[in-house]
């Protein structure tokens, strides 16, 4: 089954600075919110997730609490099955 989830971007890189982008989702069956901040760069690294694009990506729920933290390397891997699509969404999208 395929959650659905509004994404916002609430911050994009600007021009010459470092490809940092903020989001926020509402994922529409629970309500629930969630923030995000990323960097992805032009070319996939050995340090992105899955070797893509993505170096950092942090994602926090409404109470601030960390569901995702990946700096070059694992620190928080997706538990929840909205972690995991939230992460899904991220990755399709930009790694």
């Amino acid at each position: 089954m395929e959650t659905d989830i509004d994404i916002n971007i609430t911050r994009m890189p600007a021009e010459g600075a470092r490809p940092w982008y903020g989001f926020t989702f509402t994922v529409e069956e629970t309500g629930n919110r969630y923030e995000a901040d990323m960097l992805a760069f032009d070319e996939p690294s050995i340090y992105g997730i899955d070797n893509g694009r993505i170096s950092k990506l942090f994602v926090r729920d409404a109470n601030g609490k960390a569901v995702i933290a990946y700096d070059r390397d694992w620190e928080i891997e997706p538990a929840t099955a909205e972690a995991k699509s939230l992460l899904a969404l991220i990755v399709g999208g930009y790694n």
